[in-house]
């Protein structure tokens, strides 16, 4: 999985040039790569296939505007998955739960060197750091995941602990941390630990996953590339001779039918696009225009409020993005929707005639979305200078809460008491009592 270190200088071109034989084997390179970070986030094989999509989808969306190396492009889309998946990881406990913990800086590292299997060069070249930066901050993180303390700094022998920590990452067949250098004096605990991380990395990919994955990023090659060619190739002309253009009807209808159906095919990739689409993506209106179809056709009250609380938290993770990113007001209308699809899940499970297993399976589910803090995008939009942004997410979150008791009433669910929404910065609820069957 380890990424090219030299790499054919004009790949990245023919790349940007929409060739299928560079994509391919951009795509081939990083495919069990990107799939073992995101499988090694999610645990879970349909999230992990869902992120690694995303991610490739969202590289291709940055091959016009990329000036760098084919290697950074590797990078790049490691890190797309890294940070895709850094919403995913659990709450509880274990090594997922305390990836989730880790500084921002420390975590890219962790995720990129142990489960993306990038070597500390590129890294540095990629984040725009000193090697000896990124091999503190893995250090450091590994510290942290290991329960140790941080202000340790390693000193000489950098070669070797680099040489080791591809051995712990490789795993035992590898050698293991056995007989490394005790560079830092916690060598052992640290490539140990790395050890755990990496191991976490070592599901391979189903097949027909593979398949899926390849369809849909080459279905995106193929549309992208059609309009690329329109855009910089015209007619072939000989100079000095204008060529005179007669109307023709069979031509007309010719036209036509050929507009017909690139209009088809033109549809059909931007729906596979725009499922992909976050809320600054020109697709995106047209990924909304598509779930509020799938919600009005849904005639089964039951089934239509699981899909609103599927999308509501569809739009809690696009808000955590956005409010990484900084883009406030995107962040703002991502909750705001988000809170709107919980009120009408639960009108809509109230409306539903009979309470079976899969309607109190939906309602349990419902209440899970529901009590979901808001706090990761407030902290987020607050460091980076969008204060408002931020009070806005709290409001429409305490609002929210204030409901709940209408809202959950006839639901079979006691009300908590009152207090600060779980929304709101710097609170800590206690979960509510379990469900009534």
């Amino acid at each position: 999985m380890t990424a090219p270190e030299h790499l054919e200088p004009s790949l990245m071109v023919r790349a940007q040039r929409y060739e299928k034989d560079a994509l391919e084997e951009l795509f081939n390179r990083n495919l069990e790569a990107v799939y073992a970070i995101a499988h090694a986030l999610c645990g879970d094989a349909n999230a992990a296939e869902a992120l690694a999509g995303q991610a490739f989808m969202k590289a291709l969306d940055g091959l016009p505007s990329n000036r760098s190396e084919a290697a950074r492009f590797d990078t790049g889309v490691r890190r797309l998955a890294a940070t895709g998946g850094l919403r995913r990881l659990p709450m509880a406990s274990g090594v997922r739960a305390g990836l989730g913990r880790l500084p921002r800086a420390q975590y890219e590292v962790v995720a990129l060197r142990l489960l993306g299997g990038l070597s500390t060069e590129l890294l540095a070249s990629h984040l725009g750091r000193r090697p000896a930066a990124v091999r503190a901050q893995l250090a450091d993180g590994l510290r942290e995941l290991g329960g140790g303390r941080n202000g340790h700094r390693q000193v000489g022998a950098e070669a070797d602990f680099d040489l080791a920590v591809d051995r712990a990452r490789d795993g035992p067949e590898a050698g293991g941390p056995a007989g490394s250098p005790a560079v830092p004096a916690d060598a052992d605990v640290l490539l140990t630990t790395a050890g755990t991380v990496a191991a976490l990395a070592r599901a391979p990919i189903p097949p027909a996953t593979a398949t899926r994955l390849r369809t849909m990023f080459f279905a995106a090659v193929g549309e992208r590339r059609a309009l690329w060619v329109h855009r910089n190739h015209g007619v072939a002309t000989v100079p000095g001779v204008n060529v005179r253009k007669r109307p023709s009807q069979t031509g007309a209808y010719s036209a036509l039918a050929f507009a017909g159906m690139l209009a088809l095919g033109i549809g059909v990739v931007l729906a596979v696009l725009s499922s992909f689409a976050d809320p600054d993506s020109v697709f995106y209106p047209i990924k909304g225009l598509g779930e509020s179809v799938l919600i009005k056709v849904n005639r089964d009250p039951v089934a239509r409020a699981d899909l609103e609380i599927k999308l509501a938290g569809a739009r809690s993770r696009e808000a955590e993005d956005m409010a990484a990113a900084g883009k406030g007001q995107l962040a703002e209308d991502a909750i705001a929707r988000h809170f709107d699809l919980l009120r009408s899940g639960a009108t809509d499970l109230k409306r539903a005639p009979l309470r079976t297993a899969k309607w109190k399976a939906a309602r349990d589910r419902l209440f899970d979305e529901a009590g979901k803090p808001q706090t990761q995008e407030q902290r987020d939009l607050k460091a980076a200078g969008q204060a408002g942004a931020a009070d806005g997410i709290k409001v429409l979150a305490e609002n929210y809460q204030n409901q709940r008791k209408s809202l959950d009433a006839g639901l079979g669910r006691a009300v908590p008491a009152a207090g600060p929404a779980p929304g709101s910065e710097g609170t800590n609820i206690a979960p509510s009592p379990a469900p009534s069957p």
